[in-house]
């Protein structure tokens, strides 16, 4: 455990603490709001392994400063996406679990451009990842339609909550995918007003009419797959995350 020295303009010294351990850094469980200035630009540059989980996030600031970064986890901060997130291109890991997305288009938006080489995305107990929010009775086919419509997104991708992306769902995502979700119809110039843009839960998204008659034509087979609805292996539903699944993940 380490005390955050002078120079912070947010906290006491004597208020803050933080815990690193080799490239890890943990803020974890501390409601910071944002990373402090003087502890970015003293540990940026050593840290691959940040964990902000549930420190109250109401601003990316600072997080520039991480420029190796490679696992990123922001789980349990009520975050309805990244907004204003700096680029980072070395990100390879993100934890987004537990928190409010509700627009998965627009979210899909901001991690391409905020981590435009991103591997591993978890993103479980969001609004906008309906299947996955009751793990008891799970809607298999919003499954299967979200993850094909991330992968769309992220084509590169190799392993999607917690489950690893098959040939076979990759290959549909890249024919089928676009069609999985609508966008919101909100008008640019509410955007431009900085109107929030109306919920768009995944469960409530409406496929056009191609995308329906080429879902209907599919056989029950595809449909039924584990391998494309991503079910059976899951190992992880986001629930009660602590921001530690970095250490054994076996893709870093």
């Amino acid at each position: 455990m380490a005390a955050m020295g002078d120079g912070d303009g947010d906290l006491a010294a004597d208020e803050f603490m933080f815990t690193r351990t080799g490239e890890e850094l943990s803020l974890a469980f501390r409601p910071v709001g944002s990373i402090p200035e003087a502890l970015a630009l003293k540990e940026g540059p050593l840290v691959k392994n940040l964990n902000l989980t549930e420190v109250d996030l109401e601003s990316f600031r600072n997080l520039e400063r991480f420029e190796r970064l490679h696992t990123l986890v922001l789980d349990k901060n009520y975050l309805p996406g990244l907004s204003d997130c700096p680029t980072i291109p070395s990100l390879h890991t993100l934890w987004f679990n537990n928190n409010s997305v509700e627009d998965l288009p627009r979210f899909m938006d901001e991690v391409t451009t905020a981590f435009p080489n991103l591997r591993v995305l978890s993103m479980m107990r969001n609004p906008a990842a309906p299947g996955l929010m009751d793990i008891v009775t799970p809607d298999l086919e919003s499954i299967r339609l979200y993850r094909l419509y991330v992968l769309f997104r992220i084509p590169d991708l190799l392993m999607l909550d917690s489950t690893d992306v098959t040939a076979e769902e990759r290959g549909e995502a890249a024919v089928r995918g676009q069609f999985a979700v609508k966008r919101s119809t909100v008008k640019a110039a509410a955007l431009g007003n900085q109107q929030s843009v109306a919920p768009n839960p995944f469960f409530h998204a409406q496929p056009d009419d191609d995308a329906t008659a080429e879902r209907e034509s599919e056989s029950g087979e595809s449909r039924g797959s584990n391998a494309v609805l991503g079910v059976s292996r899951s190992r992880y539903d986001g629930r009660n995350s602590e921001g530690n699944r970095f250490i054994s993940n076996r893709n870093l």
